[in-house]
């Protein structure tokens, strides 16, 4: 899963103080296309997002990094799911779990691990609804990375 340019990726590890808040700002640009309904913009932020929380992963295990990546997963399946490239949600839920088994810690929650298996392999109806009684997860705020 590439999303990030290198340079961008590489800037970031250079300056991890601006991991966060770039992460936030980008998971946040994907909250608002989703409230858009515009999937296959918010698959672009969350795959962002999702490269950045796997760069914390490195930088900083732990089971707060873990369940951030758990859950930036989990939002990115939901954008999947619902755009035109719904049909590589399986390689994404692959990608998830080969990178946590990487971590040394496996902090990661089994009920977070259900959420994404099931948003990723479940009725697209039922992951939406679900996913919609979480308004605090999919609500959008201002600040873009770009």
């Amino acid at each position: 899963m590439k999303y990030m340019c290198k340079k961008h990726r590489n800037w970031l590890v250079e300056h991890p103080t601006e991991l966060l808040p770039s992460f936030r700002k980008t998971r946040m640009a994907g909250r608002a296309a989703m409230a858009r309904l515009s999937w296959d913009h918010a698959v672009l932020y969350y795959g962002n997002a999702l490269e950045m929380s796997e760069i914390m992963l490195i930088q900083k295990p732990g089971q707060r990094t873990q369940q951030r990546y758990v859950d930036t997963a989990i939002e990115m399946m939901h954008a999947l799911r619902n755009s035109a490239q719904a049909n590589t949600s399986h390689f994404l839920f692959s990608h998830v779990l080969d990178r946590l088994e990487q971590e040394a810690e496996h902090l990661f929650t089994v009920e977070s691990l259900a959420v994404l298996r099931n948003v990723a392999f479940g009725s697209k109806e039922k992951a939406n609804a679900r996913l919609e009684q979480q308004p605090s997860q999919l609500q959008p705020t201002s600040g873009y990375l770009h």
